[in-house]
């Protein structure tokens, strides 16, 4: 369990650095092809997951919120950094400059992922949003995961993204269903949200 100590935050936020680091460096992988892996820094699958499990696992609603928050600023951060400091040496990562507008967009992603994980927090509570917020991320997943999939059976990319939401899709729905005091909630809720997130995010983005 994590703890509302400095020492752990800062735990957290090398985490985030450490993560934003080994992302960036997705870019020395061959682009495309079958598996894709470069897809782990260009979509949300992997940052949904890891998200969860600070949640999960935090001490109370600020140790999440704090936690998520200095994660995500962390990897935003090195994630951008690295870019540019690679980039005076491989031109495969010199994009014109550090961006900063990217950065400081994703630095204020990054406080609204602090507010959610605070929120997302109340799962680990007997309440009326239980069933709900258990719902959100496996909603999340499953949106990405039809997304790619279907991508993936029309150019043959994306594979690693696939498996990997559709299989932490699954473990997640298990675990949190078994969680969930409302099954029937906590269904309608994943169905819905899964349909509304697919329509608004990733269908336009994909061009799908």
């Amino acid at each position: 369990m994590l703890q509302d100590k400095l020492i752990s935050y800062s735990k957290i936020f090398l985490v985030g650095v450490v993560v934003g680091i080994l992302t960036r460096l997705t870019d020395l992988l061959p682009a495309g092809g079958l598996w894709a892996f470069e897809s782990i820094a260009t979509l949300f699958g992997f940052w949904i997951v890891s998200v969860t499990v600070l949640v999960r696992y935090s001490s109370s609603h600020k140790n999440a919120g704090l936690n998520v928050l200095l994660y995500m600023v962390g990897m935003t951060i090195s994630f951008y950094v690295s870019q540019y400091v690679l980039g005076q040496f491989w031109s495969k990562f010199d994009n014109g400059g550090f961006k900063t507008s990217l950065c400081i967009t994703y630095l204020v992603l990054s406080g609204i992922c602090g507010i959610g994980g605070y929120v997302l927090y109340f799962w680990n509570q007997e309440n009326k949003l239980r069933s709900v917020l258990l719902a959100l991320p496996v909603s999340a997943l499953l949106a990405e995961g039809t997304a790619t999939l279907i991508y993936f059976l029309e150019h043959k990319t994306y594979l690693f993204q696939v498996l990997f939401d559709w299989i932490s899709a699954l473990i997640l729905g298990i675990l949190f269903y078994k969680k969930s005091s409302n099954k029937a909630i906590y269904f309608l809720v994943m169905l819905v949200v899964a349909v509304i997130i697919y329509a608004v995010i990733y269908g336009p983005f994909l061009n799908i």
